[in-house]
């Protein structure tokens, strides 16, 4: 067994081209939550030990920190993710080095906040607790922003546009149906203008890769009782300044809608 002053740590511009990798693997099994985690967690690679096995490898353990209440979310699934991060990451590896391979740890982010204390008697109070009801779904919310959990740098771009104008909103709400067709859905966001509701949903990158047509059925029970839905690609609000230009594109639209009755 080796030691950590035995084996050269991987270049970081590789680790993260085989993570890069290994979360497109994933998208493409459809194991969202898993390239969910590889994308947006902190990662760290420590020295764990060197296998003689099949002509020697230095076996690296992974791991990746997930803020806290997704930890939480997702505790009773850890063991099933690690595995899926683990097959899809030395997956990518074994073809381009046969030296090193990972181990996946999924782990709560440490917390370098100094008023950490106070937050967390707050939240014992129940005070500064986000209302967004993180839907247990594939497709996480892993970034947080404003004391508020989003799924990518699009959806904050759009989050930061809409918090400049004077509109109501709420990114990822949770509605509800009951009675016999139970459903439950988080769209991206939701905007009330003048009466009218409209609900836009972002696509385009990996972390939004529903069809238009099966995003329809899922929003569709809200869409029923008169909500309006847009879509704009991750690409259009992908800046403050592309953000800022799609926000004003969906109020002109709104505005439309609304003189249209």
């Amino acid at each position: 067994m080796g030691t950590a002053t035995d084996a050269p740590r991987p270049n970081d511009q590789f680790v993260d081209r085989v993570l890069a990798a290994g979360a497109r693997v994933l998208v493409g099994r459809t194991q969202v939550t898993a390239a969910s985690i590889v994308a947006n967690a902190t990662n760290r690679l420590n020295y764990a030990e060197h296998d003689n096995w099949d002509g020697g490898r230095d076996i690296w353990r992974l791991s990746l920190g997930i803020p806290v209440e997704l930890y939480t979310d997702l505790e009773d699934r850890r063991e099933e993710l690690e595995r899926q991060v683990h097959d899809a990451v030395n997956t990518t590896l074994q073809a381009w080095s046969s030296s090193i391979s990972f181990t996946v740890l999924i782990a709560p982010a440490l917390d370098d906040d100094p008023d950490w204390r106070t937050k967390v008697n707050q939240a014992l109070a129940g005070e500064g607790i986000t209302n967004q009801g993180r839907v247990r779904s594939d497709n996480i919310a892993a970034r947080q922003h404003d004391g508020l959990l989003f799924r990518s740098m699009p959806e904050i771009q759009l989050y930061d546009a809409l918090k400049r104008t004077s509109l109501p909103f709420a990114p990822l709400p949770v509605f509800l149906r009951g009675g016999v067709s139970y459903s439950r859905v988080e769209p991206d966001f939701v905007i009330i203008k003048n009466g009218l509701v409209m609900i836009v949903e972002v696509d385009g990158d990996l972390y939004h890769t529903e069809t238009p047509a099966a995003a329809h059925a899922r929003l569709k029970f809200i869409t029923d009782e008169g909500a309006k839905l847009e879509r704009i690609a991750a690409a259009e609000c992908d800046t403050p300044a592309k953000a800022t230009e799609a926000v004003a594109r969906i109020i002109q639209t709104m505005d439309k809608l609304r003189r249209a009755g």
